[in-house]
């Protein structure tokens, strides 16, 4: 998740990556959901409008930057890329006052800069086959001026044995504290039962071994020109596994004009790589047989798995501090408790 430690000046900062959430669509309840949209462009086209510039009717692209500063073609790339590869997702939408979790604004500071917030959840359409292969994307917007421009980009699968992914794109103080953080997730769990035991571990091992490949390819093609360096170990000593080894962190540099326009294209081009590997790792399963496998203790230890990481960053994201000072605290808290880790609390039951 995205985190700064000052809006005025940056120092040393760091973020987390995961958002770990994975409900099932009938723990959604008729309280707190209002309302489905079934056509994901109706989401894409609403906030083009309002952020980005684009031809009238221009559909299927990323459009251009309507400024230096704007991030939200990596909000719209994300979006058509679910869109089209999950077409089965539907946008899920709060009631009340938990519909404020959709969008947040306010001014800061004594210049009166607007940070607004936007989040976007998909679910599976009720009733989806299981075949299905996503369980929940949350896309979490930034747009706060000269304060801070940030994507956050967590998707949970719906399977067993195969990553979460996360994405961070962070630009605070006009571009010149830009981070980005990638990572494909392990989802490793553990059980007692010893039936398909050789199917599990091949499903693991092949689920791994193909994030793991196109991990590296990626940080080969993009590590340098983006200027890849190691996460701090004062935040990452402890992940309890929660991050790979292939995990990429870059600060690419944003500096001088040239500079900003064709590393923004670098990122881009590195956030689709990342997007289009997920997908290439959630299908190599399309047509295998799961069912056996996927016991009901396999899916508990699932379950826990994804609970216990988001008990885990609940308890350090910097991110919840963040929103505290943009949006006062009882927002926040149930901001982070809500939407971005809603299964930390099942850690505590």
């Amino acid at each position: 998740m995205l985190v700064v430690l000052n809006v005025d000046v940056v120092l040393e900062v760091e973020f987390t990556t995961v958002d770990v959430v994975m409900l099932e669509v009938d723990d959604v309840e008729d309280d707190v959901v209002d309302d489905v949209v079934d056509d994901v462009d109706d989401v894409v086209d609403d906030f083009a409008r309002s952020s980005v510039s684009g031809s009238a009717g221009e559909k299927n692209v990323v459009r251009r930057r309507k400024d230096e500063n704007d991030f939200s073609p990596l909000f719209e790339l994300a979006l058509r890329c679910f869109q089209t590869e999950f077409p089965n997702l539907v946008q899920i939408r709060g009631k009340g006052e938990t519909q404020s979790w959709e969008r947040k604004s306010q001014k800061i500071g004594r210049e009166r800069v607007e940070v607004t917030t936007r989040t976007v959840i998909l679910r599976p359409k009720p009733g989806a086959k299981k075949e299905e292969l996503m369980e929940r994307i949350r896309i979490t917007f930034v747009s706060g001026g000269k304060i801070a421009h940030c994507l956050n980009v967590h998707c949970t699968p719906r399977r067993a044995f195969q990553p979460s992914f996360g994405a961070d794109v962070l630009n605070f103080g006009n571009g010149k504290n830009v981070l980005v953080g990638i990572d494909f997730h392990p989802n490793s769990i553990d059980t007692s039962d010893g039936r398909s035991s050789n199917t599990r571990k091949s499903r693991s091992s092949s689920s791994s071994s193909l994030a793991k490949r196109i991990a590296r390819e990626i940080k080969d093609k993009y590590g340098e020109k983006l200027n890849a360096t190691t996460p701090s170990e004062k935040f990452y000593e402890d992940t309890s596994g929660y991050f790979s080894e292939e995990m990429f962190f870059a600060r690419p540099s944003f500096t001088s004009e040239k500079g900003k326009e064709e590393n923004f294209q670098l990122v881009l081009e590195c956030f689709e790589a990342y997007l289009r590997g997920y997908v290439e790792i959630l299908k190599e399963e399309r047509g295998a047989e799961v069912e056996e496998e996927e016991t009901t203790e396999v899916k508990e230890a699932f379950r826990r798995r994804l609970a216990e990481h988001d008990k885990w960053q609940i308890e350090r994201d910097p991110a919840i501090k963040m929103f505290s000072k943009w949006y006062g605290e009882e927002w926040a808290n149930a901001y982070a408790s809500e939407v971005l880790f809603p299964l930390a609390k099942e850690c505590d039951e």
